[in-house]
């Protein structure tokens, strides 16, 4: 076993384990959006970024893995900023009045009086809400707002699959359903497409997901934070 300190708990933790699995099973919360116990470690989202003391910089708690003697800090001051400024930067493309609302305590109350419209504009009408990793993100890290012009990405939504509808939107980019394709269905029928500001998950030419050699198993749906992809209604 390997010894080492978690905000200055003595732990032990098993070769091969990374720092954000040894939080995980001692009980200490670190926020993440792109990680999963069924995908290979990645650091996309940049949320779980921790202090190692003796290292330069921050390193994230899914990619780094437990040596002997490691000292790690989750909650600093400067971390909290930091993770802060990330999600503000994941909010600003993708609707969040609902995720910043200083009346999101009795919202519940009233919710099934606003009007429904066609388009997730807020996560009362989100069929993820109450469900939603960005949500847990959110009562987290606790941002007061967005300090970033907000940018609507104005996809059309994805109907025409039999299965699941896709709405990216709503998509932050985490690759978790582009990762389990790949690496556990073995099937690659989506991938990111572009750069920067245009970056999007798609198939290859955008064909619909029917004639594009997805077999609907689910896994990406399943694997998706946030309600880019759902079960067709």
């Amino acid at each position: 076993m390997i010894n080492l300190k978690v905000n200055g708990r003595e732990l032990q933790a098993r070769p091969g384990t990374t720092v954000l699995e040894v939080a995980r099973e001692h009980g200490i919360v670190i926020p993440n959006l792109c990680s999963s116990r069924h995908l290979a470690p990645y650091g996309g989202c940049r949320l779980c970024l921790v202090e190692i003391k003796g290292r330069k910089g921050y390193a994230p708690a899914c990619c780094t893995y437990v040596e002997d003697g490691l000292d790690v800090r989750t909650e600093t001051p400067d971390l909290q900023a930091l993770r802060r400024l990330t999600l503000e930067l994941i909010l600003s493309e993708h609707p969040h009045a609902c995720l910043i609302c200083a009346e999101k305590p009795s919202c519940e109350e009233f919710k099934s009086t606003i009007r429904k419209v066609g388009e997730v504009t807020g996560c009362v009408l989100c069929p993820e809400n109450g469900d939603c990793r960005l949500q847990e993100a959110v009562e987290l890290i606790r941002p007061e707002r967005v300090r970033f012009p907000a940018s609507y990405r104005e996809f059309e939504v994805h109907k025409e699959d039999p299965f699941f509808d896709r709405n990216y939107n709503l998509c932050i980019l985490c690759g978790r359903c582009v990762r389990v394709c790949g690496e556990v269905r073995g099937a690659a029928v989506i991938s990111f497409v572009h750069r920067g500001p245009r970056a999007v998950i798609q198939t290859a030419f955008d064909r619909p997901l029917v004639d594009s050699g997805c077999q609907f198993c689910g896994a990406c749906v399943d694997a998706c934070p946030t309600a880019a992809l759902t079960d067709a209604g």
